[in-house]
């Protein structure tokens, strides 16, 4: 291909300059034709580079569109993927604030417990010092009560051997030669009012703690320590005076348990009665009709005869009733 002058390389296409005028010398003729082949091959390779241009354009307008197009989609991609790791992020973030949370509470917890183990230290202390003086105290107390009990001891040790002193001065009789026939007295009181028949006490074995007092004040029973099916005897000498009915109060009764049978007698001082009977007890009873108990002195004195036993102070007990016989008397 011919080389064309690049000033006829171009789009825009003039050709009327080049148009052919009747008549013109064959020359211009030529030279007319000539130029317009140039215009027209110029025009012919000024629209392809045009063309072509224009298709680079469009290629690198669509390659950057592609290219915008990926990089959109890997923007999006990239905002999705920031958009989970900041949805991520969030999510540790929250677990990350419960976690410091947690460490919190448990640091709140650890101090708590802590405390509660100074406190527990604090009491077991304590505790071991309270169990420290409650051994001591234990332990004084334990010497305490042996002290008491050696005290104690001492006491009834004295204490018998006091009664047994008095038991022994108090009996009347040679033990040397014979136990029959030793007496003692076991029973002493007096009354100083039982005014309108009612008991207003007394002293020694006629005291208020001493006596069962029932009803009336002319009758005393006396409960002496023998019951049915016993085989003892007994002799007792009830002495006194008798001040309300200016009297002398002097009346022995002996007798004898004999198993399950029954004798006595009774030696009677004037104006005065007195019986012996067993009641539904069991027990052996000695009653006096004394005319009156107003302002009255009485002791009672026990022998030992037979197969008796000599009686001791407190054996007898005194019954203030106007029955004839007490102790569910037969």
């Amino acid at each position: 291909m011919a080389d064309i002058p690049q000033e006829y390389i171009t789009t825009d296409l003039d050709l009327d300059t080049e148009q052919l005028v009747p008549g013109e010398p064959p020359d211009q003729f030529c030279i007319k034709t000539e130029r317009k082949d140039l215009k027209l091959m110029g025009y012919a390779r000024a629209r392809r580079q045009a063309d072509a241009a224009v298709d680079s354009k469009v290629t690198q307008a669509t390659r950057a569109a592609t290219q915008a197009a990926a990089s959109a989609s890997a923007a999006n991609t990239s905002k999705n993927q920031a958009q989970t790791a900041a949805s991520t992020a969030t999510q540790q973030a929250q677990v990350a604030t419960g976690a410091a949370n947690a460490v919190d509470q448990a640091g709140q917890y650890v101090q708590q417990a802590m405390t509660a183990a100074n406190t527990a230290n604090q009491a077991s202390e304590q505790a071991a010092r309270a169990n420290a003086t409650a051994l001591e105290n234990n332990q004084v107390a334990l010497q305490a009560a042996q002290t008491t009990k050696t005290y104690r001891d001492e006491a009834l040790a004295a204490k018998g051997a006091l009664e047994n002193k008095e038991v022994k001065m108090d009996i009347i009789g040679d033990e040397s030669v014979d136990v029959h026939g030793r007496s003692r007295r076991i029973f002493q009181g007096w009354t100083y009012h039982y005014g309108g028949g009612n008991y207003r006490g007394g002293t020694g074995h006629l005291a208020p703690d001493k006596v069962i007092y029932n009803a009336g004040a002319s009758r005393m029973h006396f409960r002496l320590p023998i019951k049915t099916g016993e085989y003892k005897m007994y002799h007792l000498h009830f002495k006194g005076h008798c001040y309300g009915a200016n009297k002398v109060l002097d009346v022995q009764a002996v007798g004898y348990q004999y198993g399950a049978r029954f004798h006595s007698h009774s030696e009677i001082s004037p104006n005065m009665t007195a019986t012996a009977y067993l009641s539904k007890d069991s027990y052996v009873y000695v009653r006096i009709d004394i005319p009156s108990t107003y302002y009255l002195t009485l002791v009672i004195d026990a022998m030992q005869v037979g197969n008796g036993p000599l009686f001791n102070v407190g054996d007898i007990v005194a019954v203030i009733d106007t029955a004839d016989q007490v102790g569910e008397a037969a």
